[in-house]
């Protein structure tokens, strides 16, 4: 999740980083801000293509690992203002939800959604809070299935508790409950309760739950 946008910022996207490669890099974007009953909003579609070489996440047994030069990322999401303080426009609820669909030959995660809701200046004392709610699915790549399961069937190994077994990866759902605190101008403190149902895509997990604290410093 995203806490730091204001109604009329996109969701920024976080494609996956190139490490070791050498290649040309393309992303474009288009954005379009307006305005919905007098409330902000933004809406952002955009795809990446790369050149840069990167292997496949699966090599069946008795071949080469393959090596592409054209994988791809899209991605698009929203961030709308839906209720306002009356006399104060920076002040009510939004909601936004952002998705990407990512190259699954060589991206461990080839689906990415989320969606949240979230309050800004909830208590009148408080007029730079946030308050927000969200919920992230994950799907990773068949490739990713694919090659842990040819490792265990190598290994003729079942058990996901025998040191040798590769995990297969699935799905994930993380939900995520924030509040985030304007202390003073330039800093912002925000605790978190998160509740991961398949930690890393792995059903044979146990699902989590995470408190955790983050703080935002501004220059």
């Amino acid at each position: 999740m995203n806490y730091q946008q204001t109604f009329d910022q996109s969701i920024p996207c976080d494609f996956q980083m190139l490490s070791r490669s050498k290649g040309v890099l393309l992303p474009l974007e288009a954005e379009y801000k307006t305005m919905v009953n007098g409330l902000s909003g933004v809406y952002n579609l955009g795809v990446l293509y790369t050149n840069a070489p990167q292997s496949d996440l699966y090599t069946p047994q008795g071949t080469a690992t393959k090596f592409y030069n054209d994988t791809w990322f899209f991605w698009g999401g929203f961030n709308q203002q839906v209720t306002q303080k009356p006399g104060d426009r920076e002040r009510g609820m939004s909601v936004s939800a952002s998705m990407s669909l990512a190259d699954q030959r060589t991206n461990p995660y080839h689906i990415v959604a989320s969606g949240e809701m979230r309050y800004r200046g909830l208590l009148d004392t408080r007029s730079d809070d946030y308050l927000g709610l969200g919920l992230t699915w994950f799907d990773m790549s068949n490739h990713l299935v694919e090659s842990a399961r040819q490792s265990n069937d190598a290994n003729s190994i079942m058990d996901y508790y025998n040191p040798l077994y590769q995990p297969v990866a699935g799905k994930a759902i993380n939900i995520d409950l924030y509040y985030r605190l304007r202390l003073v101008s330039w800093l912002d403190i925000q605790p978190d309760i998160q509740y991961w149902i398949n930690p890393g895509g792995i059903k044979e997990t146990k699902d989590a739950l995470v408190l955790g604290l983050k703080t935002a410093v501004r220059f």
